[in-house]
């Protein structure tokens, strides 16, 4: 994240449970010199995400979450409930994205098993 710059690409959820690339508009905080608290949220596969408290993350309960069809729609209403990185919870569940062979990407929705807490230096 230190690296990434206003006007660079990101990968975000489009239509058809497909990704695409959209331009970065803003940072809502951006510190890169100072030291920071970071959460750790580790998924039930081993996946990793280290972002700051405030950082909007979509997450919820997994029966709801993963209740039906994973379409773009129902992507887009979890982002739209986003809350702050900080108030998610072990056995909350979380999107992630899995490179699939000559298909792209797919989305899934992985429970938390582990967060953790770690300073460093940048936003």
């Amino acid at each position: 994240m230190d690296r990434l710059e206003v006007g660079e690409l990101v990968l975000v959820p489009a239509s058809g449970n497909s990704l695409k690339f959209e331009r970065v508009e803003m940072f809502y905080h951006r510190k890169p010199d100072e030291n920071t608290l970071f959460f750790q949220i580790e998924t039930e596969s081993g996946k990793q995400l280290s972002l700051t408290p405030l950082h909007l993350l979509p997450f919820g309960n997994c029966s709801e979450m993963e209740y039906g069809e994973l379409d773009s729609d129902k992507i887009e209403r979890w982002l739209q409930k986003s809350r702050f990185a900080h108030k998610a919870r072990v056995d909350d569940c979380v999107f992630t994205v899995t490179q699939q062979r000559n298909k792209g990407v797919k989305v899934n929705v992985e429970r938390i098993r582990k967060i953790g807490r770690r300073y460093s230096r940048g936003i």
